[in-house]
């Protein structure tokens, strides 16, 4: 919002701020450092917008500033340390693709020189057609990543062939910082209601959004490729 920045009080935030920008409806990131204050401008309800995926009770737990908005315009709170079990415990099955060996990849796993996978969830393994498949995955920022980076989640029929995708990634990339973790719901991915029973594959990747080139993803110094293959999902 081009005018959030009017709501807010002059003189109750610190004069420097290390800042990160989000849609905190479909991801989450936690800064690195002692303490974090988010600014939800226009929302005086803040837990309501993070997905269930996110949890909301480390929010609603967390201090509310008063004074930092006006009135009824938007909401302020700070946490002094990182909340703890977002979520329930996570997957961590991988593969490495097929033009890079098919492989079991251990996580983490790192793409370029800035962003490591560190774990990921779905809804379910086996899901009808017709249906959603819901995925949330936490990454770690190595470094500062590029500029307009993107990601994208595949099912496929087999190692080339879509089946559906979801394309997004609705956070500036530049803006993170070595030590952030981030948590991103993809949760857009619609399975056809012709498509057929059987097993699929759900891969994942990063990519720069002006240019299409993605970031290779490494092994012990070892290029391997620049998707990974999560585990596989059963169609019914």
């Amino acid at each position: 919002n081009g005018q959030a920045a009017n709501h807010i009080q002059e003189g109750n935030l610190p004069a420097k701020q290390a800042i990160r920008y989000f849609d905190c409806r479909s991801t989450l990131v936690l800064p690195a450092g002692p303490s974090t204050l988010y600014l939800f401008p226009d929302h005086t309800q803040p837990d309501q917008l993070l997905p269930p995926d996110f949890g909301a009770n480390w929010l609603t737990e967390a201090g509310t500033l008063p004074d930092v908005f006006s009135p009824e315009q938007g909401t302020a709170v700070k946490l002094t340390e990182r909340p703890h079990n977002l979520w329930l415990p996570p997957e961590t099955t991988a593969y490495w693709p097929p033009e890079a060996g098919a492989e079991p990849a251990s996580l983490p796993v790192l793409w370029g020189d800035s962003l490591r996978l560190l774990s990921y969830q779905t809804n379910a393994n086996t899901l009808q057609a017709g249906g959603t498949l819901r995925l949330v995955t936490l990454w770690e920022v190595v470094a500062r990543p590029p500029p307009r980076l993107s990601l994208f989640t595949h099912l496929l029929a087999d190692a080339d062939t879509l089946a559906s995708q979801q394309d997004g990634l609705p956070l500036t990339s530049h803006s993170l910082e070595p030590g952030d973790l981030v948590w991103v719901l993809h949760d857009n991915i619609a399975i056809p209601p012709n498509l057929a029973p059987g097993s699929y594959h759900l891969a994942l990747g990063l990519y720069d959004s002006g240019s299409l080139v993605r970031l290779p993803l490494h092994d012990d110094g070892s290029h391997r490729g620049d998707r990974l293959f999560l585990s596989p999902i059963t169609i019914e």
